[in-house]
């Protein structure tokens, strides 16, 4: 029974049944854990492997398309049985971004048989049945998964690393297993070299921040150094003149630095050059556009306040603009707020990445030497001398170290602008306040003389009149 729903998992099935197929896998896993555990794991490993190796050249009609070809009339039959819900190179037409559409129609098509094998793993580890083979499978799941920016992978262990209710031993092995897996190196290296912008997705950074150093040394061989080097000085003479207006743009960016971030906090050979004055003039550049940024989004929201179009006349329609139709100024403000935290994400960034590479010149003038020992300093204080000059002045005066150490910063005259009209603007509050409190000091001294006044004569008129009353009644005695 369970083969043959397993066989009904393919591109030649449609989508209703191979769905079925799947969920009667699901509910047949939670009713008998350990006998489907034992059927399904090498029965998935085995199809996945042979699918790899065949590259997915033989793909159905119900796969997604991007030309939307229509179904065949009559049922198209696969040449065998097979299970084949394995994402290859060869079947994506397009990178993950391109087409909205078609990144929902594979979602669609590949999201159940992940989700079954996240299962799989949850209760393999409830059960205390964890395997070589379905930690081999998870991480060969989760590769197929780095393409279309699934989370269910790094989420999954995340979970797993952080629970309190699995037994130390189960944890430990699971772990050791997942980190000797070939198929979780390839996973690091689709994400750090391939799809830098799935590392927006918190879960996949955060798996990586806890995972990573566990195989680092593994994956930054000869070549993966070499290549990451060659990105850093794309860097270098990209992020001077980055297009911070554009959404695409920044989740990029915010993606590259953040796999940068994980990289250098390894131990590496890769030579920084001069990243960090290029980091200084882009986190000077960010400041600008989110105080830009902020001021359009008070823009858009006093638009929707006051905004008052006349009605239309009986004889003479009035033709609306495109910022004077309903809702427009709301969709502004919600792409500023949108723009706004890419730019505080990138900012965050930024700062934790100058941040490790003053952290780096420390550790390499606590490894270099001075003339007295004889050891010469290694490659990374040399390097990183500029980077550490720029880190103190710019914490010293960010403006001043801009200017001595780049004509860049001569490019950025919205600043001082911006400084100039805060202190006229101060000004103008402090003259406003003296004004106001030579004013208060004058009519509390009138408030006060009148008071007083009005107090003594009161206190005046009741003395004298206890007086007569007090003659009165030595009279009367």
């Amino acid at each position: 029974m369970t083969s043959r729903l397993v066989t009904l998992c393919n591109s030649f099935t449609p989508s209703e049944l191979k769905e079925s197929s799947l969920s009667c896998l699901k509910e047949m896993l939670l009713l008998w854990p350990a006998e489907m555990l034992a059927i399904m794991v090498p029965m998935f490993h085995r199809s996945h492997i042979t699918a790899t190796e065949n590259d997915g050249a033989l793909v159905g009609p119900y796969f997604p398309r991007r030309d939307r070809r229509s179904l065949p009339g009559k049922s198209a039959r696969p040449p065998r049985p097979m299970l084949q819900l394995t994402v290859t190179a060869a079947q994506l037409e397009a990178s993950h971004g391109q087409d909205p559409d078609y990144d929902k129609a594979l979602h669609r098509y590949f999201w159940s048989f992940h989700n079954l094998v996240d299962l799989m793993v949850r209760v393999a580890v409830n059960e205390e049945a964890v395997s070589k083979t379905l930690i081999d499978l998870s991480a060969m799941v989760g590769v197929d998964g780095v393409p279309l920016h699934y989370q269910l992978f790094p989420k999954l262990w995340l979970d797993i690393y952080n629970s309190k209710n699995i037994a130390e031993t189960t944890l430990q092995s699971s772990i050791r297993l997942l980190t000797e897996s070939s198929a979780f190196l390839e996973y690091v290296d689709a994400v750090l070299l391939d799809e830098r912008s799935s590392l927006n997705n918190q879960y996949v950074y955060q798996f990586l921040q806890v995972f990573f150093p566990k195989v680092s040394e593994q994956v930054i061989n000869h070549q993966v150094a070499s290549h990451i080097q060659s990105f850093v000085i794309v860097l270098e003479s990209v992020l001077p003149r980055l297009d911070l207006t554009t959404p695409t743009t920044l989740k990029n960016t915010i993606g590259d630095l953040r796999a940068l971030l994980l990289v250098l906090a390894a131990p590496s050979d890769i030579q920084v050059g001069g990243l960090g004055l290029s980091l200084a003039l882009l986190r000077e550049r960010i400041g600008v556009a989110l105080h830009d940024t902020t001021d359009d989004k008070f823009k858009a929201k006093d638009g929707d306040k006051t905004k008052d179009v006349a009605g239309p006349s009986k004889d003479e329609p009035i033709e609306l603009k495109d910022d004077q139709k309903p809702g427009s100024s709301s969709k502004k403000s919600r792409s500023c707020d949108k723009l706004s935290d890419l730019l505080v994400t990138l900012s965050t960034t930024v700062n934790a990445l100058m941040g490790l590479l003053v952290k780096r010149k420390k550790t390499a003038d606590g490894g270099g030497t001075t003339a007295a020992g004889g050891i010469e300093p290694t490659a990374d204080t040399t390097e990183t001398d500029s980077t550490a000059k720029l880190e103190a002045s710019a914490a010293a005066d960010p403006e001043t170290a801009m200017d001595t150490e780049s004509p860049e910063a001569a490019k950025t005259p919205l600043t001082a602008a911006c400084s100039a009209t805060d202190a006229v603007i101060s000004e103008m509050a402090v003259d406003a306040e003296t004004m106001a409190e030579s004013n208060s000091p004058a009519e509390s001294k009138t408030a006060d003389k009148s008071g007083k006044s009005e107090s003594s004569e009161n206190a005046a008129s009741n003395s004298k009149k206890a007086d007569e009353s007090e003659e009165k009644s030595t009279k009367d005695s």
